[in-house]
């Protein structure tokens, strides 16, 4: 066997260790308890942690507030102290930026101070014209353009009054309109600002740590992107080369129009070049700068690879995203179009939250194996969700487990060292046994197959199957311009069989013991039963998940059991016996329901709740994203 490899799996890099989110909240946090906190870790293996603040400014979902509160004079010395424990026992230390997930409220604070940073979205109505001549505009609206009929452009002034005057007493005509949102992301100076306020303090306060001890930053469900910014429309015209005012109604209904699809798709195209240089191209290169990467697990079901409301969401997902070296998801979302994008545009690490709200009574063995199919996916950057630094007060409770020294299987830990497998699938190898592309100079964009890392072991490509395109990237890219993965051998499938024997039908191994994890046919990972779970950000799913349902039972006694999908999917399947000794949870006798609260929580939940109509408006707020359009027409390939 490679002696290299070999040592990787002995001793893998600590910078492939699991990276888990660790809360300072619950109580106050002292240096003492951080080096006691940070040596138990050290001492399992795990040579990353993620600070992460829940009530960074004050009481939120039933917690206190932090303290020292998130970027208080006291928060940094904190910080401080946890970065010199760090360095001392050889770990790194990742920031959590508060712009997506968060009770800090950054974007309300900048756009208290300068309005201006506030985002539109845009909308459009039908209404019949007053005898004064006007158009009543809804209120707190600005509107943007007036079409008759026939779609042809009024010139419409600031008041509402038909500028031209062609338009009769009853005629009707569709109005476009904006409303206030909350943040301009496709700003320039708004998204500066943003990122000064938290980016640019630690590199005012701690730059020589940047790079070193600092592995980089972590970014949770970023808010929608605003459909609609002050700027839009001329910048549309400098790119496109005709006015996009002219025909504004064709983003409402392409088909009506010849031309309908081209405005569409150049609309969607404008506002991604938009955001990509105001937001996510700057915050790339700032972490580049330093050689730090930026983490992330956006909103779903744009993390779940659907295709339309990642549109809706973030103009153009892969464009956006190529600029984080270590995108990804949770284990409700879909890591494998991830590690698509890591291929496509270079990238090595593709992130991996979980398994949040999986329940207190998971084993060491049962994690293993819901990992499992996220690396085969192609996960390298597993992300535990979570380590508390205190579990006084209960409100820990919303999101178990605590992975750390308070578990009984704590001990075992480095024995497992999921790190082992992200160090060996990042030694030049994608998951399906290929070299990846190496980033091109400046470490974005596609580039050409990688030598390999000094020092790094370089692996035999395995012969595609018969009838299976390689996944071996197309040689000499476009400059700028990534390719389509192509397609890899589906992962083998796994079934529970008899006594909760689990087979794999591929490789012929069997496994005696309760049933594990396993991976449909559509790549989903399933959680194994006997858990309590919940789903998040599912709308009418979002209930805790027993390990049986209850009064259902099929013939012979076995009953139905529910699991959890990667994508957040309810799959059933016979239990064996087996199955049968493990207790149901508690929560089982819960009803079903949509939670409204989650809905606020999880701007996606609403989204996804049945019945939920179509609005007029194009994109929505980060806050209160309301209900998108069910079906909208994705530009133009």
């Amino acid at each position: 066997m490679n002696s290299e490899l070999t040592r990787l799996f002995d001793e893998p890099s600590p910078e492939f260790s699991p990276a888990p989110l660790w809360w300072w909240s619950g109580e106050k946090v002292t240096p003492e308890r951080l080096t006691e906190q940070l040596e138990q870790l050290a001492g399992q293996g795990v040579k990353n942690v993620v600070v992460i603040n829940l009530a960074p400014a004050g009481p939120m979902v039933g917690a206190a507030s932090d303290d020292p509160l998130w970027f208080s004079e006291e928060w940094w010395d904190r910080f401080a102290d946890a970065c010199e424990i760090c360095e001392r026992l050889g770990m790194r230390i990742w920031f959590y930026d508060q712009i997506g997930f968060s009770g800090a409220n950054l974007q309300g604070r900048l756009t208290q101070d300068h309005p201006e940073y506030a985002g539109a979205t845009l909308h459009r109505t039908e209404l019949k014209v007053s005898a004064d001549g006007r158009v009543a505009v809804p209120p707190l609206a600005t509107p943007v353009a007036a079409y008759d009929a026939d779609g042809r452009r009024i010139a419409l002034g600031d008041d509402g009054r038909l500028v031209d005057g062609e338009a009769t007493p009853e005629t009707p005509v569709t109005l476009t309109y904006t409303l206030r949102t909350a943040y301009d992301y496709l700003s320039p100076e708004a998204c500066d600002a943003l990122r000064d306020l938290v980016h640019g303090e630690f590199e005012r306060r701690m730059p020589e740590r940047l790079g070193r001890v600092i592995a980089g930053s972590f970014q949770d469900e970023l808010p929608m992107h605003n459909s609609w910014t002050p700027r839009l429309s001329e910048e549309f015209t400098k790119r496109r080369g005709y006015d996009l005012l002219d025909v504004l109604p064709a983003l409402w209904a392409p088909e009506a129009t010849e031309d309908g699809a081209k405005v569409l798709g150049d609309y969607y195209r404008t506002r991604a070049e938009l955001a990509e240089e105001a937001f996510f191209r700057p915050l790339g290169e700032w972490h580049s700068r330093y050689g730090m990467l930026v983490g992330a697990d956006q909103l779903n079901p744009a993390r779940g690879g659907q295709p339309i409301q990642a549109t809706q969401f973030y103009s153009d997902y892969f464009r956006t995203h190529r600029w984080f070296g270590a995108a990804g998801s949770d284990h409700e979302g879909d890591i494998k179009v991830h590690s698509s994008m890591a291929h496509l545009y270079g990238h090595d690490r593709v992130w991996c939250e979980s398994f949040h709200s999986s329940g207190w009574g998971g084993t060491l063995e049962d994690t293993y194996d819901w990992l499992l199919p996220f690396f085969q996916s192609g996960a390298t950057l597993y992300n535990p969700h979570a380590v508390y630094y205190s579990m006084r007060g209960g409100w820990f409770e919303w999101a178990p487990p605590s992975t750390d020294w308070r578990q009984p299987y704590w001990g075992a830990v480095r024995t497992v060292r999921p790190g082992r497998l992200t160090d060996l699938l990042d030694a030049q190898l994608g998951h399906a046994g290929v070299r990846r592309r190496r980033a091109a100079p400046g470490g974005h964009g596609p580039g050409p197959a990688s030598a390999g890392r000094p020092g790094r072991p370089q692996l035999r490509r395995r012969r595609p199957r018969p009838g299976v395109r390689s996944p071996l990237p197309t040689p000499d890219p476009v400059p700028g311009v990534g390719r389509p993965e192509q397609l890899v051998p589906p992962p083998p499938r796994c079934a529970a069989r008899g006594r909760g024997r689990v087979r794999h039908r591929r490789r012929g191994l069997a496994s005696a013991g309760r049933p594990r994890g396993r991976v449909d046919r559509n790549r989903r990972a399933v959680l194994p039963v006997g858990r309590t779970a919940r789903l998040r950000g599912t709308g009418d799913r979002d209930r805790p998940l027993s390990a049986r349902t209850p009064g259902r039972r099929r013939p012979g006694g076995a009953a139905r059991r529910t699991a959890l999908g990667s994508r957040g999917t309810l799959r059933r399947r016979r239990a064996g016996p087996a199955d049968r000794r493990t207790p149901a949870g508690p929560d089982h006798r819960q009803p079903r329901r949509t939670s409204p609260s989650a809905d606020r929580r999880d701007p996606a939940a609403a989204l996804l709740r049945p019945g939920a109509g179509p609005r007029e408006g194009l994109g929505g707020c980060g806050l209160r994203p309301g209900r998108l359009p069910e079906r909208l027409p994705l530009p133009p390939a």
